[in-house]
């Protein structure tokens, strides 16, 4: 399965051949071409099932549009179902006007591969705002590479390994809720410890801000008892987002609040407050594309994680007012979004809530992980240590992995790294050794177990 996947008459073989050739010279090498006898479709193999078969990893088409393509039976249809997969679309003119660009298209990036002498680099540009870029995400040197029990946040999507295919999915979910203007709010439901925090902060969070252009996530919301007021609430996401750069230099001519007591009463007070500054900041981080090639403005998404703190009893006033201004908001602007993450048992209660009942959404199921998956986590974030990759003994690997075999031992795989780096990590190594001094999986939770309990009766807080 690639990630990229290029669209193009057969007329324009050999213009496809080229731009697979600057794409894996400059780093991209995950190239869907049907030409290639690897990779390429096979004999009587059609063009949608082909692309419905990338669909877990194929993020973006790079469709080489000229007179033979628009000709073309299959290129259209091709398209038209990517779009419906929601990925991403970059037009690549290679004879044709972007007057002959195709309604429906008229809003994807584009770029003029004969006539602009910039233009692979605004096609490299476009890739790399896209989420594409063949680099990782930075790890500084010094991290540590394993988070513990802590939900991963946005500083470590480099870490944050296992759950590609899913990532692809939810970027796609975002992607076709923008573009169609229906529903306005992608619910991630999942079990409690299958990684939804996560799977928000450290994955779909860090790749919507890259691609800057088309997006502009607000810092995630977390409701606790004051989802308006409180340290993780819509408040400080607003007032972050409006004094820094680029966006407070832009905002200091409008007629707008800029501390925190005046956007709270702002958009708490006001039927459209909370309209009117999302439209600005929506201004504000709009880049015009070159003279005659508009851009649209990017979608304001706003992230909201474990959900289900709107329904508790503890700021349940503050909740349902945000709600309400959530809904009117979503209802008013097209250009914003919301994300929310949730406990798939907790579900009932927006569907019993009458505001967020008559809101339009679309459900995102998180699985757990796949076992298969669990190898990544091991080994990738140790790969990524600096200055020099940790190294991992393959006998203490295939005993973590048989260990957390049959169980949902995700949370408990991620505890027990971090606790066996922390305690016996040395010359940049982790051994089977270590493990086995830990007492395995099995020993990491009964140390852990007595040593809370030890620390409970030391404070007073549990009976000697």
């Amino acid at each position: 399965m690639a990630r990229i996947f290029i669209s193009h008459s057969s007329a324009n073989n050999d213009r496809a051949t080229q731009l697979r050739d600057w794409l894996v010279t400059n780093g991209w090498d995950d190239i869907f071409l049907d030409l290639d006898p690897e990779r390429g479709i096979a004999a009587g193999e059609r063009w949608k099932e082909a692309l419905q078969k990338a669909a877990q990893r194929c993020e973006a088409v790079l469709a080489l549009i000229n007179t033979e393509w628009l000709a073309s039976a299959w290129c259209r249809p091709e398209l038209n179902t990517a779009q419906l997969m929601g990925k991403k679309i970059i037009v690549l003119l290679i004879g044709s006007k972007s007057s002959e660009i195709p309604g429906d298209l008229k809003d994807a990036q584009y770029v003029d591969l004969i006539n602009d002498p910039d233009a692979y680099t605004r096609l490299k540009v476009g890739l790399k705002r896209a989420g594409l870029d063949p680099s990782s995400f930075p790890f500084a040197e010094g991290r540590r590479p394993y988070p513990g029990f802590q939900p991963f946040e946005e500083e470590d999507a480099a870490i944050f390994l296992g759950r590609d295919a899913q990532i692809v999915r939810g970027l796609d979910e975002l992607r076709r809720l923008a573009r169609t203007g229906v529903e306005r709010m992608l619910i991630i439901l999942g079990a409690s410890g299958c990684g939804k925090s996560s799977f928000l902060r450290a994955g779909l969070w860090p790749r919507l801000k890259r691609d800057d252009s088309a997006w502009l996530p607000l810092a995630t919301l977390r409701p606790e008892r004051a989802v308006i007021s409180g340290t993780f609430g819509l408040v400080e996401a607003l007032y972050r987002i409006m004094n820094e750069a680029p966006f407070a230099e832009k905002l200091q001519k409008q007629d707008l609040p800029r501390s925190r007591a005046d956007i709270e009463e702002f958009v708490t007070t006001s039927d459209d407050g909370l309209v009117k500054i999302l439209a600005t900041l929506r201004g504000a981080g709009h880049t015009p594309g070159p003279p005659g090639k508009a851009t649209p403005p990017p979608t304001i998404v706003i992230p909201i994680d474990q959900g289900e703190e709107l329904f508790n009893e503890e700021g349940r006033a503050e909740a349902k007012r945000f709600i309400t201004i959530l809904s009117k908001t979503l209802a008013a602007d097209s250009g914003v979004l919301a994300l929310l993450t949730m406990r798939t048992d907790a579900f009932p209660q927006v569907q019993n809530n009458a505001v967020l009942a008559a809101l339009p959404k679309e459900i995102f199921t998180l699985d757990k992980m796949l076992e298969g998956s669990y190898r990544e986590v091991v080994e990738g974030p140790a790969a990524l240590v600096q200055p020099k990759p940790l190294k991992i003994d393959p006998q203490l690997t295939e005993s973590l992995l048989k260990d957390a075999a049959g169980q949902d031992a995700l949370a408990l795989l991620a505890f027990t790294l971090r606790y066996l780096y922390d305690k016996y990590g040395a010359n940049n190594e982790l051994n089977l050794q270590g493990y086995e001094k830990l007492g395995r999986l099995r020993g990491v939770v009964e140390t852990t177990v007595k040593q809370a309990l030890a620390e409970g009766v030391a404070k007073g807080e549990l009976p000697g």
